[in-house]
Formats: C-alpha cells, sequence, structure tokens
C-alpha cells in the first residue's frame, strides 16, 4: 500500500519550523538587541578602564581596534553555522550576558586591577578575555538570523539587518553614556544590557534544528 501523496487527503500537514515561524519583526528586534548590547559592552568596559589607565588616545584606540577585531571575526563565525540558527544564538546570548554581568561589573574589574600588575596586563585581561568574547559572540547574531529574513534578494536581507543592528548601536551608545550612566550609574548600565540578552532568550528558547522544517511530523 503507497503513502498518500504530498497534499492529497489524508496527508498530515508539514509541520512548521520555529526559526522559520517567528515574524520578520521579531528577528529584527534580536538583532537590534544584538546592536545595543554590543556596542554598550564596549562603553562599558571604556568606562570601567578609564579610572585605571586613564583615557588617552593610546588606551581608548587599541581598546576599540580588539573590540572590532573580535566583532569581525564574530561575522565570520556566524557565517559559518549551517543549521540551529536560534539555538546558536540562545546561546552566545546567554553566554554573553553571563560575562557582561561578571566580566564588567565593579568589583570584578577593582579585583583584576588590584591583582594583576602592571596595570597593562589587567587591561589585558579585561579587554581579551571579557569583551572580546562578548563581541566574537553577538557579532555572530547578524548572519546567522540573515538566513531566516524572508526577502526576495541577498542584499535587502543584510541591509535590513545591518540596519537595525546599527541602529541599536546607535541608541545603545547614546541611552547608556547619556542617560543611564549618568542618572543611575554604570552598574545600572550593567543591568541594563545584561537584562536585555536575557528578555530576549525566551524567544529562542525550546529551538534545536533552528533551520530545518520538522519533517518528521509528516511521516
Amino acid at each position: 500500500m503507497h503513502a498518500p501523496a504530498p497534499g492529497r487527503p489524508g496527508t498530515a500537514p508539514a509541520a512548521r519550523s520555529p526559526a522559520l515561524a517567528l515574524s520578520p519583526a521579531l528577528l529584527f528586534l534580536l538583532v537590534f538587541v544584538e546592536g545595543f548590547v554590543s556596542l554598550g559592552a564596549e562603553i562599558l568596559a571604556l568606562r570601567r578602564l578609564v579610572p585605571h589607565v586613564g583615557s588617552a588616545i593610546t588606551v581608548t584606540a587599541p581598546t576599540i581596534a580588539f573590540f572590532l577585531l573580535a566583532l569581525a571575526l564574530g561575522y565570520q563565525a556566524g557565517g559559518r553555522v549551517a543549521d540551529d540558527y536560534l539555538a546558536r544564538v540562545r546561546r552566545n546570548f546567554l553566554l554573553a550576558a553571563a560575562l557582561i554581568a561578571l566580566g564588567l561589573a565593579g568589583p570584578v574589574v577593582e579585583l583584576a586591577f588590584a591583582h594583576l600588575q602592571p596595570a597593562p596586563v589587567a587591561w589585558a585581561v579585561v579587554v581579551c578575555g571579557v569583551l572580546c568574547p562578548v563581541a566574537w559572540l553577538l557579532g555572530q547574531t547578524v548572519p546567522i538570523l540573515t538566513n531566516l529574513l524572508r526577502h526576495e534578494r541577498v542584499g535587502a536581507r543584510s541591509g535590513a539587518a545591518l540596519y537595525w543592528s546599527t541602529l541599536g548601536s546607535f541608541l545603545g551608545a547614546l541611552t547608556l553614556s547619556m542617560g543611564v550612566m549618568q542618572w543611575l550609574g554604570v552598574g545600572a548600565a550593567v543591568l541594563v544590557c545584561t537584562g536585555l540578552l536575557l528578555a530576549a532568550v525566551p524567544a529562542l528558547g525550546g529551538v534545536a534544528g533552528g533551520q530545518r522544517p520538522a519533517a518528521a511530523a509528516a511521516l
């Protein structure tokens, strides 16, 4: 006895992939959060470093340079992801949230500079051990989620994702530096960045195989 052909009566409809069921608005929101938090982490790191190493161009420029390098490597890593898109972003958001909450906390940075001498050693630990991993993890978001955006052209997908990510970075830079840090302190800015990543996790939770349709349900 032959199984019913697809589309004929008696055939169970194919289940829709959780990743493909996400609305474009939600995907853009996730990219926006990535942009907000990634640049927010850079601003937080610079703010934590200033009391210990100053704000000279010889300090800020290498910090920004290493951040951008890690971000570029994150873009490359994200472009190589072939499946489990949302599960990968979910894991990255959780790891980045933990790194920001712990690694950019005031007491942790103070402890690093108190016990690691000379100061450039502590600087390297904060930048390479905290900021760069955060940038690498969050940098994967845009190329990964671009796979789930439905546009006719690749350029349209990439442009839309980069628009929302960069807009998030713009608003994150202004909001954290001119608002949160001024009125509530640096610790509150750490909580904002961590909270945004954790708030985005439920939209990514419980997803395994985010790219592949659940074909087994139709068998």
